[in-house]
């Protein structure tokens, strides 16, 4: 909203993909009768505006293929308190009411729509102010349907960002290899040494087997010598006895 006393330039807020500026001239607002046509070329878009002539129940009718609308204009220096409702389609009328500050205020926003579902819509803005109340539309913008290749794109665009992102691998590190060689020839040893350990201790349980078994043997066949010479002994006692 602006009030100050610096004239504006008469220049609209620019066109874009996502809104489009419709002048309160534009054939496509269709007007009650009521209506005067005005205008303040250093402050209003294109210098013109359509004022409510302070009577109640002038209508503005406009239809637009979009999503979302707003609408813009100028409230006069009076003491009263402009109003007038909004209402998109079927739903429930809105009421704007501007307290009046003694100045003329230049682009105030007297509505914005919620969004909207992508289709065709109707907006009927109308004044319930008495005399002493006008209201002056200035223009109207509205946001158009997304373009088909606009939505691909957004698909597109979330799609990339949400997908896995490409990992490389670094390179190997000639320095991370040698260390790596060390390691492994270390343990390598340490395996290598360990191994040759219980190797020799296997060998040694074997060894000492063997030797005990080759001894028990030897003893075995002295105690059965020494049997044998008992048993002649005892044989030729008896024999001695006898004679």
């Amino acid at each position: 909203m602006l009030s100050s006393s610096v004239p504006l330039s008469a220049q609209c807020p620019p066109n874009s993909s996502s809104q489009i500026l419709v002048d309160d001239t534009d054939p496509r607002i269709v007007y009650s009768a009521g209506w005067i046509e005005g205008g303040n070329p250093e402050w209003e878009c294109e210098g013109t505006t359509h004022g409510s002539n302070s009577i109640p129940g002038v209508t503005a009718t406009f239809t637009f293929e979009g999503v979302g609308v707003q609408v813009f204009g100028t409230v006069g220096s009076t003491d009263g308190s402009p109003t007038c409702t909004y209402q998109v389609d079927s739903a429930v009328p809105l009421t704007f009411t501007f307290n009046a500050n003694g100045m003329t205020n230049y682009r105030v926003p007297f509505y914005s729509s919620p969004a909207l579902d992508p289709g065709t819509h109707t907006l009927v803005m109308t004044s319930i102010g008495n005399h002493t109340t006008q209201i002056y539309l200035d223009y109207i913008v509205y946001n158009p349907i997304p373009s088909s290749s606009s939505t691909l794109s957004l698909i597109s665009t979330s799609e990339t960002s949400s997908s896995d992102p490409t990992t490389t691998s670094p390179p190997p590190d000639s320095s991370g290899n040698a260390a790596s060689s060390s390691v492994g020839a270390i343990a390598g040893g340490v395996v290598g040494a360990v191994g040759g350990l219980v190797l020799g201790i296997v060998l040694m349980y074997f060894f000492m087997r063997r030797r005990n078994r080759k001894s028990k043997a030897i003893l075995d066949n002295y105690n059965g010598e020494l049997i044998s010479q008992f048993d002649w002994l005892h044989t030729n006692s008896r024999y001695a006895s006898s004679l």
